[in-house]
């Protein structure tokens, strides 16, 4: 069908965008990145559109349904009008508006709704459209709830740029850098739980952000990794096991003083399985855990 390979089409062109936007904002080129996310948005919402007319009025019902709920006419209008009036607002704002509206948190959480949506439409393209199209409804209406968090300011985390960034590279030794991203905690057993884009073995990942030490004193470190691991607080080396190994625990401490503080943890990942977590506690060895977003910023 016809509209069946305009949405493959879009599809690969709303990938190459966010992709594109990656790099630029990887490079600190964010006011670059607004026309395209413009077009990308432009062209989700399309997709959308296009997918309920492919299924028919039947399964368009449940979609409209829930656009009701945002909308003045009974049509939705009011969310998509919305969406077109702050991306637009976008394309005109200099760098430190951009950065005081949180335009690069915005900018994950639609490439994030993306992620969602994008394997239930590659699937709703195949020959079993009208099955596939059930589990479409229900990313649908993930992806609408996030624009709409977006649009209208809820879902705080985001918006204070809870996370580290993650450098991502094929070589165990960062030969060759493919992206990056923000993850809201360091808690993997699997590459592609990490990013899609990491290959299954022989990556390397470098996290950096700031830590958010809410109390001065004593504070232990922990990562249980599968391979290679080094973990630096404030500049200096805690922990230092760079080698191919099984799933292993490291420790070491640290004396903080309260406020942010510089983290920087990298890894490698060789052959066969992958891990990696990172944990903490104050005080003495003990019980310990995960290090919460909270506790992270990607940005001091």
């Amino acid at each position: 069908m016809a509209e069946s390979a305009e949405l493959k089409k879009m599809l690969k062109d709303v990938d190459y965008n966010f992709a594109t936007i990656d790099q630029l904002l990887l490079n600190g080129r964010r006011k670059e990145t607004v026309p395209i996310l413009v077009h990308a948005i432009d062209q989700m919402l399309t997709m959308f559109n296009l997918m309920s007319q492919l299924q028919g009025e039947k399964h368009q019902k449940p979609l409209k349904a829930f656009l009701d709920e945002y909308g003045e006419s009974g049509d939705g209008d009011r969310v998509y009008l919305a969406l077109q009036k702050k991306t637009a607002n976008f394309l005109s704002m200099t760098e430190q508006d951009l950065d005081e509206v949180g335009y690069s948190n915005f900018f994950l959480q639609v490439e994030d709704a993306w992620s969602k949506f994008r394997g239930s439409l590659v699937a709703a393209t195949w020959s079993e459209r009208q099955k596939q199209f059930m589990r479409l409804q229900g990313y649908f209406v993930l992806v609408i709830i996030v624009i709409v968090t977006a649009i209208f300011g809820v879902g705080k985390i985001a918006s204070k740029g809870w996370g580290l960034r993650a450098t991502l590279y094929r070589g165990v030794g960062f030969e060759q850098e493919i992206g990056s991203k923000i993850t809201k905690k360091i808690d993997f057993t699997s590459a592609d739980k990490i990013s899609k884009r990491l290959p299954r073995d022989n990556f390397s990942i470098r996290w950096e952000g700031f830590l958010l030490v809410d109390k001065a004193g004593y504070y232990n470190f922990y990562t249980i990794s599968d391979d290679g691991i080094r973990l630096y607080v404030d500049g200096d080396l805690l922990i230092d096991n760079w080698s191919i190994h099984p799933p292993s625990e490291d420790q070491g401490a640290i004396t903080l003083e309260k406020g942010p503080v510089p983290i920087l943890l990298e890894y490698f990942e060789a052959s066969e399985g992958e891990e990696i977590k990172l944990l903490w506690n104050r005080g003495k060895p003990g019980r310990r855990e995960v290090i919460k977003a909270e506790s992270l910023r990607y940005e001091k």
